[in-house]
């Protein structure tokens, strides 16, 4: 669920914050939240190329990143 909610949010090209994952999709996970992230950052690197970065360390946002070059 949490790499589809990714996929819609790299779509409108916004970043995402943690908060908002844990709020949205992990909930009662909270406590597995950097686990969870990781999984599906795997995924997410697997089955399309893609890397979830954070860019901003304070605010924990997060950004989809295409590793294969092409445009998304």
């Amino acid at each position: 669920a949490l790499v589809q909610f990714l996929l819609v949010k790299d779509q409108a090209k916004v970043p995402v914050q943690r908060s908002e994952m844990v709020k949205v999709i992990i909930r009662e996970y909270k406590d597995e939240c950097l686990d969870i992230i990781n999984r599906a950052n795997n995924k997410l690197e697997c089955a399309f190329g893609y890397q979830l970065k954070e860019i901003d360390t304070q605010n924990h946002a997060y950004i989809i990143i295409n590793k294969l070059g092409y445009p998304t």
